[in-house]
């Protein structure tokens, strides 16, 4: 299985985490705060999503556009962003990730209709698949094997925090400002990212000249696009009673099929699937897959709409609701990632499994109109401490 710090490689020759302590805290800082910047829209943005309905001049279908753009922009800029990576350097691509996004952020503020957001929101996408994937990487070299735990609970600590504040920022600023702030409060952000990284960020040496599968890339995206599209259209379009959702699934099976014809009979393979045979590595993306993007993801979008549609709760208010269990994730991340490294990844994976399930099972499913504010607050900390305690042991797990 390839190690993903092998990816970064300093121009000394030296190994990445061949570094002081204050080099490797100020590093982490900047790649940290690109994931943070970048995940944290995405909730931010969910927010102010159905406000948008009289500014646009739309309905809630049309602004639904405003978020499928951006996650199929960011899922087909993810197959690509690995050979970009080995190609010019994951310092070169974290930036562009983050002058893209910063760009794409400062032009949704300021657009008018929404074609113009729905554009910038694509642009805005693909920079945020470049600064996660190359965040991931590099913030993973900085420490050596044996504190790997610790830097996936650092990074845990935005990718997992970020989500669950997003509410609460985004519902700050819709009340007190506009919705357009929501986007122009990544222009400060991004404008340091691209000074500290470019200042701080050590150099990068021994680039590769691969060969990049076009084919399957261009196959692969053609059917993922379709398969988003057909989900995010389905309940407005009748999923069994729409020629529209038909051709569209039609086009995502045809698609994946000739990907999968076109990795057989290739030599560059875009996806190594013999990955999948590592049990561990197996094992850990059903987590990953099932249990935080599946399922875990989805209670950041259920709980605010719980406390603001339910509970009938200011934005602001369902926002600082929601930053109760958030503070239990951004508390127990890097606690997680040190547990993964004194007692193993697989025990650790063990004790979050108990309290997601435990919350899931016999506290979240209580919540109704009539459940006091704070009970309700205080029956999502264990979810908060589950959430918190999740990403770094099966991010090990996997790499």
């Amino acid at each position: 299985m390839a190690d993903p710090a092998a990816d970064v490689t300093t121009a000394g020759g030296k190994a990445p985490w061949d570094i002081t302590v204050k080099e490797r805290t100020i590093f982490s800082i900047i790649v940290m705060t690109g994931a943070f910047m970048a995940i944290l829209d995405t909730t931010v943005v969910d927010v102010i999503v159905p406000k948008l309905t009289g500014p646009l001049a739309t309905d809630m279908y049309g602004v639904q556009w405003i978020i499928t753009s951006y996650m199929v922009a960011a899922a087909i800029a993810l197959l690509i962003t690995e050979y970009l990576i080995k190609r010019f350097g994951a310092k070169a691509i974290f930036l562009s990730g983050v002058a893209l996004f910063t760009f794409a952020s400062v032009m949704c503020g300021l657009s008018g209709s929404l074609e113009q957001i729905i554009l910038f929101r694509v642009i805005q996408g693909v920079g945020e698949a470049l600064i996660m994937v190359t965040s991931h990487i590099m913030i993973f070299s900085y420490f050596p094997p044996e504190q790997q735990g610790l830097a996936m609970g650092i990074f845990g600590l935005g990718v997992s925090f970020a989500p669950a504040l997003g509410p609460t920022i985004g519902g700050y600023l819709t009340e007190y400002y506009n919705w357009r702030m929501v986007f122009f409060i990544n222009l400060p952000v991004g404008m340091l990212l691209l000074f500290s990284g470019w200042l701080y960020l050590p150099k990068e040496s021994m680039f590769e000249k691969l060969k990049f599968n076009f084919v399957s890339f261009v196959l692969l995206s053609f059917a993922t696009v379709s398969l988003l599209i057909m989900l995010s259209q389905g309940q407005q379009k009748g999923w069994f009673s729409s020629i529209q959702i038909g051709v569209l699934l039609f086009c995502s099976v045809i698609g994946y099929a000739l990907y999968a014809l076109s990795e057989m009979h290739s030599r560059h393979k875009l996806i190594d699937f013999s990955l999948f045979k590592n049990p561990l590595f197996a094992n850990g993306m059903m987590i990953y897959f099932f249990i935080l993007g599946f399922s875990m993801y989805q209670y950041f979008y259920l709980l605010p709409v719980y406390y603001e549609h339910i509970k009938m709760l200011p934005t602001l208010d369902a926002g600082i609701a929601v930053f109760a269990f958030a503070v239990f994730i951004g508390f127990f991340s890097p606690l997680a990632g040190i547990l993964a490294d004194k007692i193993g990844a697989r025990k650790t994976v063990a004790i979050a499994a108990f309290f997601y399930v435990t919350t899931s099972i016999l506290f979240l499913p209580t919540l109704n109109y009539y459940t006091p504010l704070h009970q309700a607050m205080l029956l999502t900390i264990p979810f908060g401490i589950g959430m918190g305690l999740f990403f770094a042991p099966v991010t090990v797990m996997i790499l």
